[in-house]
């Protein structure tokens, strides 16, 4: 069901892939067909995500795996309740041209860097490496049981 299955690979022009707009208004004749069919092919993948995870199996979102009770990233559990932020952004400005583009971005309270859970780790992926970062967003919205 995973949406990048057929896709072909991704080539993003530079000034595309900095400032995320393709055009300034999409397609009037075809955005609401897109629309709709993003928005089932999400909820689909995002019910199915919901079911493996309640039974107690994974969800792999490229370097991020889901498991009932939050995330693994790199080697570090992160659970559910600790995940502050965790959206699609970008980054528009940086000294080092290496650091513009388009990023899931995460931070999370670190449990075991002192009182209350300050400070907040920060993560930064790249979103070409993150499929389906919708349903990955939802279920942190969603704070799955």
């Amino acid at each position: 069901m995973t949406s990048r299955l057929a896709d072909p690979p991704v080539t993003t022009p530079g000034a595309v892939f900095r400032t995320g707009q393709i055009a300034d208004r999409p397609p009037s004749s075809i955005w609401p067909l897109l629309a709709h069919i993003h928005t089932r092919v999400t909820q689909a993948q995002l019910a199915k995500a919901k079911a493996t995870l309640a039974a107690g199996g994974q969800v792999e979102f490229g370097p991020v795996t889901a498991v009932r009770d939050g995330l693994h990233y790199q080697g570090t559990h992160i659970p559910w309740e600790d995940i502050t932020v965790l959206r699609y952004s970008f980054v528009h400005t940086s000294v080092d041209e290496e650091e513009l583009g388009a990023y899931l971005r995460m931070e999370f309270r670190d449990r075991e860097a002192g009182a209350y859970g300050f400070p907040f780790q920060r993560l930064r992926i790249p979103a070409l490496d993150v499929p389906d970062m919708e349903v990955l967003e939802r279920l942190a919205a969603e704070r799955p049981a």
